[in-house]
């Protein structure tokens, strides 16, 4: 099964592309007014990656949570501008989001998505994809570069580090 899903993305689904002047990518997290968050369903990692959604309103940002229906109850709905919850019976059998959420998630718009995601998980990469966007932030990890058109590499196995090293990277920008 995995075979067939990655084969299917390198197929089919092209090269995420970086801005092409370097002046827009210096301040591209400064000047970024709303950013769509996709959490991860691990729930130990979903209690770290909360770490970025709350730094991001605490610097006023606009934020939407796209997040596993199964964990929302885990969330504040008023501390963020929106949730948009999923739920895992939204993939087809390769794992991939079914049409009728495929639509729902273009419908979004943002300066910047950040993907939550430690892990090779090709459902939060097609999610990504659907998001309207021109930077799409994520961890390094296979077929990544396809997806994220900026990418921060993990240098440990543990969440909190992850993500606090991840918003030390935005920071510089």
């Amino acid at each position: 099964m995995k075979f067939l899903r990655t084969l299917y993305i390198k197929l089919f689904v092209k090269k995420q592309q970086t801005g092409s002047d370097s002046a827009e990518l210096n301040k591209f997290f400064s000047d970024a007014q709303s950013f769509v968050v996709i959490m991860p369903e691990i729930s130990a990692e979903f209690s770290q990656a909360l770490t970025i959604p709350r730094y991001l309103k605490s610097k006023g940002k606009k934020v939407t949570v796209v997040v596993p229906s199964d964990l929302q109850q885990s969330l504040n709905s008023h501390d963020y501008d929106e949730l948009f919850p999923y739920s895992l019976t939204e993939q087809n059998r390769y794992g991939f989001p079914v049409p009728a959420l495929r639509e729902k998630l273009s419908a979004i718009t943002a300066d910047i998505v950040v993907d939550a995601h430690l892990h090779e998980e090709y459902f939060s990469y097609l999610i990504t994809k659907e998001i309207n966007s021109h930077f799409k932030v994520g961890f390094t990890k296979p077929l990544s570069d396809k997806f994220y058109n900026i990418q921060i590499a993990v240098n440990s196995v543990s969440p909190e580090v992850c993500y606090k090293n991840f918003l030390n990277c935005l920071e510089m920008f």
